[in-house]
């Protein structure tokens, strides 16, 4: 590894001993010695790693195009007759293509190479972490290899496996879209997500599957009308977040989802405060809800913070149900303190009536 190429601790997210191999291998492909075996082994090794850390590949990927060359030392007398004495050639290396190494090349601080190595990309990412690589271009700062990366992205998108978006999804949800408030982003992904030939596969994860993952999954998905027919069937997913999400999405009729901050300024008795507050994104939902049968389902749930929604739906429905007692008795043997409470409030305002 070059000295002074990137400072101690930078590589973060990927294991040194890769960072090295990765500096030689984009020496090598500058000096046009790179063979197709050393790139391939290289970037199978690169796939497990993160969608997190594709931001950390691109860095020490630029400081290793940045850099100039290591000059090659002057040939000495006995190296020139040692080569003339070489009875046969050396073999010959099977040189990259395009394609290949346009993976390396897409991280290159040039915006031309960017966009080059983005038109020669012929290989669809079937790694969460090469399609880390490939929205960055999406992404990108320069408006020519934005359009460049859209380009290769929907031309790719049908060889892309689900699973690659399913493992990226999350970042994009709690990065880029709650944090950050990039809805732009999430686009792309939402559209591998919602494709019909893996939409099927897609909701049975969500419904049965009890990884972390699959609540900011939904939460992105929450951006489209593609999951509204399919809310009162995660009404009885396995992860409670699913079913907390679709109950209360379902008994509000619109979706919504944080999208990044926002400044709210209040006047008080000592002047005016500023405070960072979640900045929401609702869209109505397009189907019809049973409101009273999704409270009665909800509310008879064995997760409390489900349960804890189908209260406070109660309290927002109160009076627009032809129910509420029989509701209301759903909670008569209640352990939770603060659903009791939710509950008792509503009794209490009933008794003022």
């Amino acid at each position: 590894m070059q000295k002074n190429t990137w400072r101690k601790g930078s590589t973060a997210g990927v294991p040194a001993g890769l960072a090295i191999r990765l500096d030689g291998a984009i020496l090598a492909l500058r000096a046009g010695s790179l063979d197709a075996g050393t790139l391939d082994t290289l970037l199978a090794d690169l796939d497990p790693i993160s969608p997190e850390a594709a931001q950390q590949v691109a860095r020490l990927c630029t400081a290793s195009f940045r850099y100039g060359l290591p000059s090659d030392p002057a040939p000495t007398l006995l190296t020139r007759l040692l080569a003339l004495r070489k009875s046969a050639p050396d073999t010959p290396r099977q040189t990259v293509s395009p394609g290949g190494a346009a993976w390396l090349r897409l991280c290159h601080p040039d915006g031309f190479v960017r966009e080059t190595a983005l038109q020669a990309l012929d290989d669809a990412p079937r790694t969460a972490f090469r399609l880390a690589l490939l929205l960055l271009r999406v992404n990108d700062w320069v408006p020519e290899v934005a359009a460049a990366g859209r380009a290769a992205f929907e031309r790719l998108a049908p060889a892309i496996p689900l699973s690659a978006a399913q493992r990226i999804a999350p970042m994009i949800a709690n990065h880029y879209v709650k944090r950050r408030g990039r809805i732009d982003l999430a686009a792309p992904v939402i559209a591998l997500l919602t494709r019909d030939e893996t939409w099927p596969a897609l909701l049975c994860w969500l419904t049965t599957s009890t990884d972390e993952a699959v609540a900011p999954v939904m939460r992105l998905l929450l951006l489209s009308d593609r999951l509204d027919a399919a809310l009162p069937r995660l009404l009885t997913a396995r992860h409670y977040l699913v079913r907390a999400l679709a109950a209360r999405t379902l008994m509000s009729g619109q979706a919504e989802v944080v999208v990044g901050r926002t400044q709210k300024i209040e006047a008080g008795y000592s002047g005016r405060h500023a405070s960072s507050v979640p900045k929401l994104v609702t869209r109505p939902i397009g189907i019809a809800t049973d409101v009273e049968g999704t409270l009665r389902q909800v509310a008879q749930d064995r997760a409390t913070a489900v349960r804890k929604i189908a209260a406070d739906g109660l309290i927002a429905h109160r009076d627009r149900l032809d129910n509420l007692d029989g509701l209301l008795a759903l909670f008569d043997k209640e352990p939770n303190a603060a659903i009791r409470e939710r509950v008792d409030f509503i009794r209490r305002r009933r008794a003022c009536l």
